[in-house]
């Protein structure tokens, strides 16, 4: 895909209308135009900003990378007993561990909030959120099983916007948070140290409204409806890609039965 870069821009403003890039904090970054470069393109592939608008994680991750998707529903009533629970965690770890793109989302009235106990959680129905990682914190004192505290880290895209409840950030939820943070801050420094790839790990941060946040496990069960992944399969994996077309005498599919009388008529099928 072939574009120029020139881009639609507030005119009083004189800001980039649609994507943009943003620091850490979440500030604008005005001298940076790839986000908003790659959207011109991805749009331009769907015909008009327009398009781009709402649609499916999945849909977006293959696009844009060329991965096999996967979607799953997550549903808490399916997930009553502990190694239900602990199969999908397991199988969330070897996702990430694979270096595959996950997203979630709530269903709902798109732009609605999204109530846990009738309070307010900070999140939105029918958006995106992207699955950064998943961390377990050890602690004995945990009345779970496996003695720890498993957390999911999101993103929300906009860069503003952020869980409100258990170990989020917000003032009267804070202590949690407060009292493990020396621990992930050595999960993220464990994490640097074994990886290729330790510039592209981000750390987790406190105090800054960058759409970044940490949810319980549980209550991301309970809250996320929709699981999209771009697997990114493992170096033992390989592909086949063949290439060939449908011609007249072979366009006709496979027989519904397979008989003699079939075989020949969708042989011949155009």
């Amino acid at each position: 895909m072939i574009i120029d870069d020139r881009l639609p821009c507030l005119k009083e403003q004189g800001t980039v209308v649609y994507g943009q890039c943003r620091s850490a904090p979440g500030q604008i970054v005005p001298s940076e135009f790839w986000v908003s470069l790659i959207e011109k393109a991805y749009a331009k592939v769907h015909n008009c900003y327009q398009a781009l608008f709402s649609g499916y994680i999945d849909e977006s991750l293959q696009d844009l990378t060329g991965l096999a998707t996967e979607k799953r529903d997550i549903k808490l009533k399916e997930l009553q007993t502990e190694p239900e629970k602990d199969a999908l965690w397991s199988l969330l770890s070897g996702y990430m561990q694979n270096n595959s793109m996950m997203g979630c989302s709530a269903d709902g009235i798109t732009g609605k909030k999204v109530f846990l106990d009738e309070e307010d959680t900070g999140l939105i129905q029918g958006h995106a959120y992207a699955v950064l990682d998943l961390i377990e914190l050890k602690d004995s004192r945990a009345t779970n099983s496996h003695k720890s505290h498993r957390l999911v880290r999101l993103r929300n895209p906009w860069g503003k916007g952020e869980w409100r409840l258990e170990w989020s950030e917000d003032f009267e939820r804070f202590k949690k948070l407060q009292e493990f943070f020396p621990m992930i801050q050595e999960y993220y420094k464990k994490k640097k140290q074994n990886s290729r790839y330790a510039d592209d790990i981000e750390e987790y941060t406190l105090d800054n409204d960058d759409g970044t946040f940490l949810m319980r496990y549980k209550d991301w069960r309970t809250v996320m409806n929709n699981l999209y992944i771009a697997i990114d399969f493992e170096d033992k994996w390989f592909g086949l890609t063949c290439q060939d077309e449908f011609r007249q005498g072979q366009a006709g599919g496979l027989p519904l039965r397979m008989t003699e009388e079939q075989k020949k008529l969708y042989s011949t099928n155009p």
